[in-house]
């Protein structure tokens, strides 16, 4: 379950977990890119590139392979 409000966190309620997770929204932003489909890491790091109008660099790069990472480790997201 997900719940956005204007300028506050997202909310998601993890329902194999029983947890709920507070993300801002670079995070909401790659979670839905993901939900939307089979997203990869090159792929998630240039549509947040192109959101936030910058550079698909390498420190966004690094920045997006950790948020992955971590949201792997809470069961958010899986690999294929």
């Amino acid at each position: 379950m997900w719940a956005d409000w204007d300028d506050e966190p997202s909310v998601i309620y993890h329902r194999p977990s029983g947890k709920t997770h507070f993300v801002n929204a670079s995070t909401a932003f790659l979670l839905e890119q993901f939900f939307e489909g089979s997203a990869t890491l090159g792929s998630a790091t240039r549509a947040l590139a192109e959101a936030l109008g910058r550079a698909a660099d390498e420190d966004l790069r690094h920045d997006v392979a950790g948020t992955l990472f971590r949201l792997e480790e809470l069961g958010l997201i899986e690999r294929a």
